[in-house]
Parts: C-alpha cells; structure tokens; sequence
C-alpha cells in the first residue's frame, strides 16, 4: 500500500493571467510570448509582452509561458504561466 507522501508530484500547474498586446497582433498557433527591448514608441511600450517577433526589438520566446487564444480589440489576451511543480 502507498502512503500519500510516498508518490512524487511531478506534474505543474498553469496561473493564468490577463496580458495585454499591441493591438493588431495575432496569436500564433503555439502562442510564443515575446519581450519588447527597443525604446518605446506609438504602439509598442520597452518591456511590454509581444506576441510576434521583430528582428533586434524583442527577446523570446519565453518556454515556460504562452498565449492563449485571440486578444479582444483592446489587445487583452490570456497569458499562462508555467509555476513549479508542487513538490519542489
């Protein structure tokens, strides 16, 4: 017989939360998560999350979170991120 505390956990959990993108951007099929790095500009804030990459502007992806879905015209999109396995 196993006691509770005999099987190991190795599964993780996903916390999910509200991001918002620069509005027009599409969510890829494997909604990559990206970094804005350039200064700010009209559309795009340094260090805001990006769902497309540009060449010198942005840093990813990032493997331990995702988009999920289409964003909603104000560029508000679910964003998942992946936290340690509850047994570590």
């Amino acid at each position: 017989m196993y006691h509770a505390s005999m099987i190991s956990v190795d599964y993780c959990i996903y916390k999910k939360r509200l991001a918002r993108i620069p509005k027009g951007q599409i969510v890829s099929s494997q909604g990559h998560v990206y970094v804005w790095t350039a200064l700010s500009d009209g559309v795009h804030v340094q260090g805001g999350l990006e769902a497309e990459p540009t060449e010198g502007c942005t840093v990813g992806p990032f493997p331990k979170c995702f988009f999920r879905g289409q964003p909603d015209e104000d560029g508000i999109v679910d964003l998942y991120l992946e936290r340690l396995p509850l047994d570590r």
